[in-house]
């Protein structure tokens, strides 16, 4: 996943007559600042393909991007939650809010409503946020351990290669179908992978490739994923992921 390009923050005055200096970029070099890591692998029972009926799980991260055109991503841990700003991940404290949710520490506070939240680089001004959804789940998939991520040109069905073994296809409206012992063919000199797989009266075959990728959304993913599902064409894009 490419980097989203960056600007510079206006300068901050620190007042009662102090010297100005400008606000931080991002949380790196802060005491709290730890390496990036990713949350632990859910166990089996938590990466389970839920029932057609289920609410689906909260997510297990978000990715924001903020108005200073720099993305943060937010992994709660119970009631509290990382922040990971670059190169520098911390724990933010869940503390209460009037409305939405809001994490705070020394260095960062950050306040989420819905999918427009508003971080704060302590002692920086105030930015807002907005969730980009698919990067919010393309992160999710990687913690859960997905190794292959793709959804359809139009957002209405994706699939997951992993964990483990396993292909999982979620179609709008529809149950979950797993399909638990695929098999596979490599071609190196394409890069190309090609899955088949039954599981009850359905048959898939599935189509990876590091060809470019533009969904109607208007998202480019660096790999494309064509599947046949009992016959109907399914087109999507998608990317590698790995923990």
């Amino acid at each position: 996943m490419n980097a989203l390009s960056l600007s510079a923050l206006a300068l901050g005055i620190v007042l009662s007559g102090c010297a100005s200096r400008p606000p931080p970029e991002t949380l790196e070099g802060h005491a709290t600042c730890m390496a990036p890591a990713l949350p632990p692998l859910p166990s089996a029972g938590a990466v389970a393909v839920p029932a057609a009926a289920t609410p689906p799980a909260p997510l297990l991260a978000r990715v924001w991007l903020c108005s200073d055109k720099r993305t943060v991503t937010l992994y709660p841990q119970g009631a509290n939650a990382d922040i990971l700003d670059r190169g520098c991940q911390m724990p933010l404290t869940r503390v209460p809010a009037a409305s939405g949710v809001r994490y705070e520490n020394g260095a960062a506070l950050f306040h989420e409503k819905g999918s427009e939240a508003v971080l704060q680089r302590k002692p920086g001004p105030s930015l807002s946020c907005r969730e980009i959804t698919l990067m919010s789940q393309i992160e999710d998939a990687r913690i859960r351990g997905v190794t292959w991520r793709g959804h359809g040109v139009d957002g209405d069905w994706h699939i997951d290669v992993g964990p483990g073994p396993g292909l999982t296809l979620v179609r709008a409206g529809a149950p979950p179908l797993v399909f638990a012992r695929p098999t596979s063919v490599s071609d190196p000199n394409t890069n190309t992978t090609v899955y088949s797989a039954k599981q009850g009266n359905s048959t898939l075959s599935l189509k990876l490739t590091d060809l470019q990728c533009r969904d109607k959304a208007g998202n480019t993913l660096p790999g494309s994923a064509d599947a046949v599902l009992d016959g109907t064409m399914l087109e999507g894009c998608g990317v590698a992921l790995s923990r």
